[in-house]
């Protein structure tokens, strides 16, 4: 086979000294929390129209948002926004509009200006409009997997997610998928026409039909 090499970053986040210079020889987890550390960072997705980076992180249930140059480079290395969160100090959990229980991962649609977040303790996946800007702790516009935002209930049917993890966007054909963990399955939605809190997904894979679960 091919030799292998070692490859080393040449940039990151979530680590830094106490004088906002970066480190690689220091891992622990922030949980103060503040706008430099992580507490067990999950997904990321990268706007490079706006040049925005949105990390997902589930153990104090936000996600941070970075500014980036215009070829897409971090500026520095401390989060200008927030969502999730009202503060960068707050961490709290709850079933809302702008709130959290451990999100995971997130895709971003560059033709609409849409954050997609896996709200993997509130069983949906809630959708964020950023077309007028970004505003610490901003409500969400829509949500999918759930009727509204204040319910998180476990459905099966082609209305519902359990657990949902991976989220991806595809601009071409405006579909997004949703890894729906507990329920074994991958749900389609079809966004061409719009996007409504609650909508059905449109297909349904990993499974026979909306109704059906299991491991094979």
């Amino acid at each position: 086979g091919l030799p292998r090499t070692a490859a080393s970053a040449t940039n990151w986040v979530g680590q830094l000294h106490g004088d906002d210079a970066p480190t690689f020889d220091y891992g622990n987890a922030d949980n103060s929390p503040n706008s430099r550390g992580f507490n067990g960072p999950g997904g990321f997705a990268l706007d490079g129209t706006s040049h925005r980076l949105f990390v997902v992180d589930p153990g104090n249930n936000r996600v941070m948002v970075f500014n980036l140059g215009t070829d897409n480079r971090l500026l520095d290395r401390i989060a200008d926004n927030v969502l999730g969160q009202d503060t960068f100090r707050d961490a709290a959990a709850d079933t809302s509009a702008n709130r959290f229980i451990t999100p995971l991962y997130a895709a971003y649609d560059e033709d609409n200006d849409y954050l997609f977040v896996s709200d993997y303790g509130n069983n949906r996946v809630i959708v964020f409009d950023l077309s007028g800007g970004i505003v610490d702790g901003m409500a969400a516009t829509w949500v999918l997997g759930q009727p509204d935002f204040d319910s998180n209930a476990v459905v099966l049917d082609e209305f519902g997610m359990t657990n949902p993890r991976g989220v991806a966007h595809d601009p071409t054909t405006d579909r997004l998928y949703v890894g729906s963990q507990d329920h074994e399955r991958v749900l389609v939605y079809d966004l061409s026409g719009g996007i409504a809190n609650g909508m059905a997904a449109s297909w349904v894979l990993g499974q026979e039909d909306f109704t059906s679960e299991g491991s094979n």
